[in-house]
């Protein structure tokens, strides 16, 4: 309806005066003709035509002008945008003897206006409305009194999938006259009825005092009832009033450009309230949503001031916003914005523009978000977002259409960087795709400070859910590095990664690992479609180099003494949305070979402090020993991990070990014995027997009747590992160490 009044307002203002102007000019066809080729001109060369002109010289003086046409661009279905019967126009002529423009009566018969807009944002009546003032600065036309005769205005829109026909009159009661404008549509295939009652319309041109007004409209099965007042028509800057919106449950509206959003069944009465300051204010509570918004509004020399409060699930945030003028939705310029938002110690600001406000057709704006945790904002937000390090972000946005992209994009996360760029498609299934990049990654900004990094409960694999829910929700392709790793868990120096994602299913492809100036290379794939998740990973690992790594773990004097050298491969087959689930039920295998380092450093980080020194002390006599080659594998079969083979040949024996690993209940169940190389009082030593848990571990010497089920468990230990791991470590330093891994895998084949 503004846009309607707007277009009613110049085209009908113009006629007007240029009519008044022809009444000191004869009634010829030559005034008529004159007349037509100044309408046209004012009208940005649209074709006028007006089939009579008649003039009543009498007091009031009567102005009668019938068959009048407005043309439409060629592009417009209607040939016409403006038709009308007859506009007649009366006027007070000792004011127009004192060189006055006075009105006492604007009536319009049969008015038809046509309004569109094509899909490209293209409107019949944008060239129309550049100029505001349609008297060129003189003083605005007020008639005393406006009639409406049989009026229609029908508005297509190809952008917003709309269309409206709307009929309007004026009506008399009790000697008063008031504003009837009714209608039915189509808005993106939802039904649309409205019906508006205002006061006499010439009240609204006057500008002496706001223009009441109620409305009861519906699109679907949404109501909304609007009764209050505007301080100026059409332009819409100052409202107050009660609004009410209506919805049953799950009720779902299709925005516009937007997907389609769910509301649940609720009554809405927000309160739009004005004060003597000029300010407005609008009041709108949701208790079943723990929600309510506070908003005070204020006209600046620029357009709109609005301030407010808000609180949902007992989060408060406070926002402010510059916006231009009302009236300037209905042009065709990029409509400003500037905005800031504070939710605690989080803080949001934008500020740019959108080109078409009503159809978010394209937003431009700069965004900054900063605070201490994304999780804080999921009780305000309703999203699900991971609990991370404080952070700060910024970049350009840019919404056009179904589209949106975060362009040259700069965030910090705790001591972690991340640039890059991101687009999201809405056409359809969600889409994503980034290309992101971190010169510095910290593992431990992944989680908020004061986050526990053991679970709590004493287990290693934690029953803490993976958020894996959000891999259905969308589609994705992702290409992501970075230069420097951080990790106080996994000795990563650096990751280069490629993700797609592609209707729940997960693929990571290559993912590359620099691992202690070693590589690792592999494939993981995760499934969210059946119920638990399922996957695969697969990893295979060369050269690893562990003093670097142990380094960089803050255990300087087990690098120094451990040189070896790491490689191997993992194969998995795993269900379950945690790491708990996913352990209970593990299918797969481990090998790891390890040319190099000394026993009991390793032993010591490995098992404990007390757990390693006497796991030691069992297996060998000396303090200090050297290892020539390290061989393991595990293979699991439904969450039993079951040691296959352990080889540690040092300079005077091979330690070799059998068992199992229970990997729901992390119970360990393994057997080690030393086999001396030459005849010596260790010959008859014991198996040394590990229990416990992954968490604590316990050590104890096997004693006679445990005997018979450490053998067992160690006949399988016996075979000898493939020379084929040779390639994973030979490129390392640990072939330089003692004998060599090869040469003691060949002395161990040998020794049967």
């Amino acid at each position: 309806m503004a846009k309607a009044a707007k277009i009613i307002g110049t085209v009908l203002a113009a006629l007007a005066v240029l009519l008044t102007g022809a009444a000191m000019l004869v009634q010829t066809q030559w005034a008529r003709e004159k007349l037509e080729h100044q309408l046209t001109q004012r009208l940005d060369g649209r074709e006028v035509h007006i089939a009579g002109l008649d003039i009543d010289w009498g007091v009031p003086l009567s102005i009668r002008a019938e068959g009048i046409k407005v043309a439409n661009p060629d592009w417009a279905e209607q040939p016409y945008m403006l038709e009308l019967d007859a506009l007649r126009v009366k006027l007070d002529v000792g004011a127009l003897l004192a060189g006055n423009l006075s009105l006492r009566l604007l009536a319009l018969d049969a008015p038809e206006i046509h309004l569109a807009r094509r899909a490209d944002g293209q409107s019949n009546w944008a060239s129309l409305t550049g100029n505001d003032d349609p008297d060129d600065g003189g003083s605005p036309i007020r008639p005393e009194a406006i009639r409406i005769e049989n009026g229609q205005l029908t508005y297509r829109d190809e952008a917003l999938d709309a269309e409206l026909t709307l009929d309007i009159e004026t009506t008399s009661n009790g000697g008063q006259r008031r504003l009837i404008v009714e209608g039915k549509g189509d808005v993106q295939g939802k039904p649309l009825s409205l019906k508006l009652t205002g006061e006499p319309p010439a009240q609204a041109v006057t500008g002496d005092s706001p223009y009441a007004v109620t409305l009861d409209a519906r699109l679907g099965d949404i109501r909304a009832t609007f009764d209050g007042g505007a301080a100026e028509l059409p332009a819409l800057d100052e409202l107050h009033g009660r609004l009410t919106v209506k919805a049953p449950q799950s009720t779902t509206l299709q925005s516009f450009s937007h997907p389609a959003v769910d509301i649940p069944g609720s009554e809405r009465n927000p309160r739009l309230q004005h004060d003597s300051s000029g300010g407005s204010h609008l009041r709108y509570d949701a208790p079943e949503q723990n929600l309510w918004i506070e908003v005070s509004a204020n006209s600046t020399a620029s357009g709109l001031n609005l301030q407010g409060s808000a609180e949902r699930n007992q989060v408060p945030l406070s926002f402010e916003a510059d916006v231009g003028p009302l009236r300037q939705l209905f042009t065709e310029a990029p409509f400003p914005i500037q905005a800031r938002l504070t939710s605690r110690q989080t803080r949001f600001e934008i500020d740019g523009t959108v080109a078409d406000p009503l159809d978010s057709r394209v937003v431009n704006a700069r965004i900054s978000l900063k605070g201490p945790n994304p999780a804080r904002l999921n009780p305000l937000t309703g999203l699900d977002l991971p609990s991370l390090a404080p952070y700060q972000l910024n970049g350009q946005l840019v919404w056009e259409k179904q589209a949106l992209r975060l362009q040259d994009f700069r965030a910090k996360l705790g001591e972690s960087d991340l640039s890059g760029d991101v687009r999201l498609d809405l056409d359809g299934r969600p889409m994503l795709w980034a290309t992101l990049h971190s010169d510095k990654l910290v593992t431990e900004d992944l989680k908020a400070p004061g986050t526990p990094t053991d679970p709590g409960d004493g287990q290693v694999f934690s029953d803490e859910p993976l958020g894996l829910d959000g891999l259905r929700s969308l589609d994705a392709f992702v290409r992501y590095d970075a230069d420097n790793v951080n990790a106080e868990d996994i000795p990563l120096n650096s990751l280069d990664l490629n993700a797609e994602l592609n209707d729940g299913v997960l693929v990571v492809e290559p993912l590359t690992l620099s691992i202690g100036q070693g590589k690792a290379k592999g494939r993981l794939t995760i499934d969210v479609r059946p119920e638990p998740p399922t996957g695969q990973a697969h990893l295979s690992v060369t050269g690893m180099r562990l003093s670097p790594i142990l380094r960089k773990a803050d255990f300087p004097q087990i690098a120094q003494d451990s040189a070896g050298t790491l490689g191997g491969k993992l194969d998995l087959h795993f269900d379950g949305s945690s790491l708990g689930a996913i352990a209970a039920d593990l299918e797969g295998k481990l090998e790891l070979a390890m040319s190099g380092g000394k026993l009991d450093m390793l032993a010591v980080e490995l098992l404990g402090l007390d757990a390693g020194e006497a796991a030691v002390a069992a297996l060998v006599e000396s303090d200090q020993v050297d290892m020539n080659c390290t061989y393991v594998r595990f293979d699991s079969d439904q969450g039993v991990a079951k040691l296959e083979q352990l080889l540690i040949s040092t300079r005077d024996s091979n330690i070799t070990g059998g068992g199992t690993i229970q990997l729901d209940s992390e119970k360990l169940d393994l057997t080690f014995k030393a086999h001396a190389k030459d005849f010596s009082l260790l010959s008859g030593n014991s198996p040394v027997q590990l229990t416990g848990t992954l968490t604590n571990p316990q050590v104890s010497v096997v004693t006679d009747e445990l005997m018979a089920r450490a053998l067992a468990s160690l006949a399988g230990a016996l075979i000898a590992p493939p020379l084929a791991i040779l390639p994973w470590i030979e490129a390392g330093l640990g072939e330089g160490s003692g004998i060599g891994c090869r040469k003691a895998l060949d002395e161990f084949e040998q020794g049967g």
